[in-house]
Formats: structure tokens, sequence, C-alpha cells
């Protein structure tokens, strides 16, 4: 059998397995560190991550992703706002990327270099993504260090103003290229020149200067670094996690003789309909009784809740900001 596991670039990296059921994310992601030949520092900073465009999820190593695949769909239901119809057809992909719990201050000690250009990567598309807020100078600053780091030091005559036009939208978001259209594109042209953006894109990458007697592997270190030291400035990197979902929530289990009271039958031959976990789907991180993840200063503090029986199991919760209990009813969810 195949797996195949994405980069935050989209490039696709294909490993045969024995047995797809069995395989937890650790021993996927042990075989996918091999295979990209990173060192054993990566693995308290890469995860495996089940993604869509509606929900994105983090896999401990003890996880199995075909058992989340298939509990996609309850996933989803649960946790987001997606209309069922998108629900019936959305499939997650496998992607290897960031540790969110890894802390952004051991970044800048990294030497190895092809973390340090994993870990680029993702800025640089969490950047064009919109993800991060930022003013123009930084966007300018980042799309300069990644114009040296993908088209090398700067040639006055390959790297002129029509040829960073062109391809302006690989170090810039996509709203502030000209060749994009639409709304956006309207308003941003009554306020500012045509290919202003481009120009000042093309005036920071003039402005980066090597030092001639650095070797370009250790040049490009230096600009990884650099790339994800002017992101460590901007707001919502490495720090507070929007949604934090662990579904090993401590909780006090009722009795069999109140289950029995509380939870009505479930209908042979039928599926019951789940209720949607709507303080989840709030951004409230800080009433989630979950693990909770805050940055005071330089330093991440981590407070673990008691460990329950199971990943998948759905337990009732206590306490007015926990999650609300998952009932089954007699009805079909009709979509």
């Amino acid at each position: 059998l195949e797996v195949l596991v994405y980069l935050v670039n989209n490039s696709v990296i294909q490993i045969s397995v024995e047995s797809l059921t069995s395989l937890t994310a650790g021993e996927l992601g042990r075989t996918l560190r091999e295979v990209l030949q990173l060192p054993d520092q990566a693995q308290e900073i890469f995860a495996l991550w089940l993604t869509s465009p509606f929900l994105e999820l983090q896999l401990k190593p003890k996880h199995l992703p075909y058992k989340l695949c298939r509990q996609w769909p309850d996933l989803l239901y649960r946790f987001t706002k997606c209309p069922v119809d998108d629900i019936v057809h959305d499939e997650p992909s496998l992607q290897f990327r960031k540790n969110v719990f890894f802390p952004k201050g051991k970044e800048l000690q990294i030497e190895d270099e092809g973390i340090l250009r994993l870990l680029y990567e993702e800025a640089k598309f969490n950047i064009l993504q919109g993800r991060y807020p930022y003013d123009m100078e930084d966007c300018l600053r980042l799309g300069a260090l990644a114009c040296r780091i993908e088209l090398g030091p700067f040639d006055q005559d390959q790297h002129n103003p029509a040829f960073i036009r062109e391809k302006a939208d690989l170090f810039l978001p996509a709203h502030l290229c000209k060749k994009h259209g639409g709304f956006l594109a309207v308003l941003r042209s009554r306020g500012a020149k045509p290919h202003s953006y481009e120009e000042g894109l093309l005036g920071s990458f003039r402005q980066l200067v090597d030092d001639a007697a650095c070797e370009e592997s250790e040049a490009l270190k230096l600009h990884y670094r650099a790339y994800l030291e002017k992101c460590h400035l901007l707001r919502y990197y490495g720090g507070m996690i929007d949604y934090c979902i662990d579904f090993n929530t401590a909780v006090e289990m009722p009795s069999a003789q109140d289950a029995t009271a509380t939870k009505p039958p479930r209908p042979k031959g039928k599926r019951g309909k789940l209720q949607r976990q709507n303080s989840v789907v709030c951004n409230r991180i800080q009433q989630l009784s979950t693990i909770d993840y805050v940055e005071e200063g330089k330093e991440i503090k981590r407070v673990k809740p008691k460990r329950a029986a199971s990943f998948f199991t759905r337990q009732l919760s206590q306490g007015p900001a926990s999650y609300s209990a998952v009932e089954v009813t007699e009805t079909l969810e009709q979509g």
C-alpha cells in the first residue's frame, strides 16, 4: 500500500507501508523523516496533520491516521460549521508541518538547513495566505528575503521590473499583485500607483547584500533565520492557538443509572444525529477545558489535564466552560 504525505510547498512524498489500518502517526513520521534525511531533532519540531479546507488537525504519535480519516465527517460536524453537503464530499490529506507546540524561540537555534528550509516554507505559505497581520514594510522585507532565497543573489540584468512583476505572486500576497483582479484589486488601484508593490519588492531585494566570503549554504541559513525572526515579530506567529481540541479531556463519568436516565436508547438501523460543539466553534480558548498554551515573554507554559480513556471517546463534560455532550436523537440527519 502507498501513503501520500504532502509538504507545505505542495510536493508529495510517497511511502510504502504494510498495514495501513494499524499504522500510527509516530511510525509514519519516523519513516518520513528518514526519507527527507532530517536529523533526530526534527521529531519534536514537526508533526503529521490531517488537513482540509474546513479543519486542520495535528496528530499525536499514537494516533491512527486511517481511523481518523474514517471519522472525518463526524469531526467536521462536531467541530466546524461546515454545511452538510460539504461534509459528505470533504476528504482530508496528510501533511507534514511544524508542531504547533514547538516554541518559536528555539527555531533560531536550529542549525540544520533542511529543517530551516521547511520552517521557512511554512512561514512563507502562511504569509501569502494572509494568516498573519502585517504592515507593508514587513511584507516587502519578507518578500525580498524570499526572492533572495529562491532566486539567488540580486542580479541587475536578470532581476528587472518585468521579471519581478511576473513572479510577484510567489513572494507577495495575492491581493497585492496586479495580475489578480477582483474587488480588492480595484481598491488597491485607488490607493497605490501601478506596480508600486512590485517596485517596492524589487527595491528591497536590491538592498540585500551577502558577505562575499560567505558560502551559499551558510548564506541561505542566515536568510532562513532572518525570515523566521521577522515572522516572530508578527502577531499570532507561534503564540496562542485559536482552537485547542483535546479529546482526552479529563471528566467525571456519570454512573450507569444516570447515563441510562439521561441518554435515550439508540434506535436500531438508524444513525443518530450529532450535536455541534458550540464551545469549540467560538474563538475563546480561555474557556476550553483542554490543553492551553500561552505565551508569556519568551516562555510557553503548558497546562496539561489528566489523561482519559481514549482519543475517540465521546465523554460528558462538566463546568460552565466545557464541551456540550454528544447526544443521539431518533431522527436521521437529512442532507
